[in-house]
């Protein structure tokens, strides 16, 4: 903190220096950041320079910078450390994370609901992390470089760039395959266990503002269970009562 705030008053003086022309007699021999941020003599420190409050002019730019910096600390705690040393599947390199588990086939669509199955991919969030860590990795290439050309003008570095953007657009398209995928899935779900059409799913999910769960529940308490099974007529009674 102690850097930051130096580096914000830094950053003041100099923006001080180039819009406020400070009378030469309120000017001690002492340094630009003394000048405007210490109390360096009561008797001829001036707290308003041509008319403006450098106090509160200071103070606006410090609370600016510390919010811009507490913002980019915030966003880089959401991005995880980019994974290095797992096995992953010739078949779907691009991934750097374990896939989602389902339950099989035969399991009941709540089991599958609470497992998460039906849920929004992460494949989403994952493209957006390789254009995050190929910033880094293209940050760490520039600083270690020790010859006089450019460094963005070489092959490793491009190749930085493609890599990252080929994983980026690989992981979108398997965000969009597999969100459509889980939607069909969850509405052939629900009419089969139901006994409803497709168009009475798509007409409730339409409306619905919960999570799944709450979902299954909202529309299993919408249909008459004499259209059920014995056995899961008794399993959505269960559900609706709370037994």
């Amino acid at each position: 903190m102690k850097k930051l705030l130096l580096l914000s008053f830094a950053f003041i003086s100099c923006e001080k220096d180039e819009f406020i022309e400070i009378p030469l007699k309120s000017k001690p021999d002492v340094s630009v950041i003394e000048k405007f941020c210490c109390d360096w003599d009561a008797i001829n420190y001036e707290p308003y320079v041509n008319g403006i409050c450098v106090q509160k002019h200071i103070l606006e730019i410090v609370v600016i910078v510390i919010i811009h910096y507490v913002f980019i600390q915030t966003i880089n705690m959401r991005v995880p450390k980019k994974p290095s040393g797992r096995k992953r599947s010739p078949f779907y390199w691009w991934r750097r994370f374990r896939t989602h588990k389902t339950k099989p086939w035969n399991a009941s669509l709540l089991a599958k609901i609470k497992n998460g199955d039906f849920e929004y991919p992460p494949y989403f969030k994952q493209a957006e992390w390789e254009l995050h860590w190929m910033k880094e990795d293209l940050d760490e290439f520039v600083k270690n470089y020790k010859g006089l050309d450019d460094p963005r003008r070489f092959n490793e570095y491009k190749n930085i760039r493609i890599k990252a953007y080929k994983r980026y657009n690989l992981l979108y398209k398997d965000g969009h395959e597999t969100d459509n995928k889980r939607l069909q899935d969850l509405v052939e779900g629900f009419c089969k266990e139901f006994k409803i059409s497709k168009s009475e799913v798509w007409e409730i999910m339409e409306t619905f503002g919960g999570t799944t769960e709450e979902l299954y529940i909202d529309v299993a308490s919408k249909f008459d269970y004499n259209r059920l099974s014995k056995k899961k007529a008794i399993e959505i009674f269960k559900i609706n009562n709370e037994i």
